[in-house]
């Protein structure tokens, strides 16, 4: 049994350690529900040390952080937004609609809540975007093709999300 400390939030995660992953790089996800950061840790070859005094500290991976990035144009300035963890509804700026990126835009054509973008993680601990239309007037348009009413597609490095007649680029870092 190993022990490793969560750099995030301190906390001690127990790794029972098999033959099989003796000298291997594990990837895991923190006990503590309101941390969750991913984990990479490599299991040591030799075994006997005292479990109460072996803490170990794990070398953290660092999320990726997905962005949209508003090109300026006749309806406003550059803006750039983060996207949350989970489900983001994308829209106009709006005081009666609850959005969770509000585009600062006077582009009549944007909806004030005109798509959506879900964050997943897979089971390798990958993530991912997919985005799909919340019923707008204009329609969403991921790299000029509409996306239809139950469309959800993944979303990729640098793709261009045409909202009324605005273009947003997403990017990851």
């Amino acid at each position: 049994m190993s022990k490793v400390k969560c750099d995030s939030c301190g906390q001690v995660i127990k790794i029972p350690v098999t033959d099989e992953i003796k000298g291997k790089t594990i990837q895991f996800r923190c006990k503590n529900k309101a941390c969750g950061e991913i984990m990479k840790y490599k299991v040591p070859m030799v075994t006997g040390r005292a479990e109460d005094v072996t803490i170990i500290q794990g070398s953290k991976t660092t999320k990726k952080v997905a962005q949209l990035q508003l090109k300026k144009s006749e309806f406003g300035e550059s803006q750039v937004f983060a996207l949350q963890t989970g489900k983001s509804i994308i829209g106009r700026k709006s005081s009666t609609k609850k959005v969770d990126v509000e585009i600062n835009s006077t582009d009549t054509s944007m909806s004030r809540q005109h798509c959506s973008i879900e964050e997943y993680v897979d089971k390798q601990q990958v993530v991912f975007h997919i985005i799909s239309d919340a019923n707008s007037k204009a329609g969403t348009f991921l790299n000029d093709k509409k996306l239809h009413p139950i469309d959800e597609l993944y979303l990729e490095e640098n793709d261009e999300i045409r909202l009324g007649r605005s273009t947003l680029i997403y990017k990851t870092s």
